[in-house]
């Protein structure tokens, strides 16, 4: 695996790494964590390769400042309670990943737990896909509406980004009304040091704490309606675009 990863370094043109089945275990796992780094990967699969929190630290310290990377495949690994915080950090810091494969990963309650802590707390959440556990029901636990323990994957991500676009829309409103009402005061009353104010309304990256994510999800859920779990059935279902999962049990946990 290093011969390969020093051949691939640096490439201008390499976009798939698929690695699954190949027992490169941690070693495997930390140099594709560097290779990262200097290659705008788009897909990497790292299933069935005995990752243990050593090989996913490395990783997922690489993925939560990727910007390339849309489909990452873990599936196959056991993750812990420690890897599955590892694997929370970077999906709660990350922008770009779209699909994200965690079958077979022998996910405990609380992992579970962990990573889709990770996932609602992203501001910036460009997640599509993810299999491996119902997001929905354990979301629910996380203080999110109840209605959503039903709800597929799909219906669960997609209402996620609503919620936050939703919440940067009621920050600009909240901006520009204050913006007009300072141009609308009395030159005497201006204050020099908040004129300037891009900085400190411009969201920052990584996890919005948990009240803020339950506020918000709050807020989206009253303002679909109690339709709200069909009107974000609009998106391809994900059986249909998972073909680069190596899964084919659709109720592994």
């Amino acid at each position: 695996v290093e011969t390969l990863m020093n051949a691939i370094w640096g490439s201008k043109t390499l976009r798939e790494i698929k690695l699954d089945n190949n027992q490169i275990r941690d070693r495997g796992a930390q140099l594709a964590a560097v290779v990262l780094t200097s290659v705008e990967l788009e897909v990497l699969d790292m299933g069935f390769n005995r990752l243990t929190i050593v090989g996913i630290k490395a990783l997922m310290k690489s993925l939560a400042e990727n910007c390339s990377l849309l489909t990452l495949t873990l599936s196959g690994n056991v993750l812990d309670t420690n890897a599955s915080k590892a694997v929370s950090y970077a999906l709660a810091y990350n922008k770009t990943i779209q699909k994200l494969y965690v079958d077979h990963c022998s996910l405990s309650y609380a992992a579970q737990r962990h990573i889709a802590a990770g996932i609602v707390s992203n501001s910036k959440l460009a997640l599509r896909v993810m299999s491996g556990f119902p997001l929905g029901a354990i979301s629910v636990t996380l203080g999110l509406p109840g209605a959503m323990e039903n709800w597929t994957n799909e219906q669960v991500l997609k209402f996620i980004r609503v919620m936050w676009d939703r919440t940067r829309h009621e920050r600009e409103d909240a901006s520009s009304g204050e913006m007009t009402s300072t141009i609308g005061a009395p030159e005497a009353s201006v204050n020099p040091t908040s004129v300037n104010t891009t900085d400190k309304d411009e969201p920052k990256s990584g996890p919005s704490d948990p009240a803020t994510v339950v506020a918000a999800a709050k807020g989206a859920f009253e303002a679909l309606g109690d339709a709200g779990g069909a009107l974000l059935l609009t998106e391809e279902p994900q059986r249909a675009i998972s073909d680069t999962s190596p899964m084919v049990s659709s109720d592994a946990v």
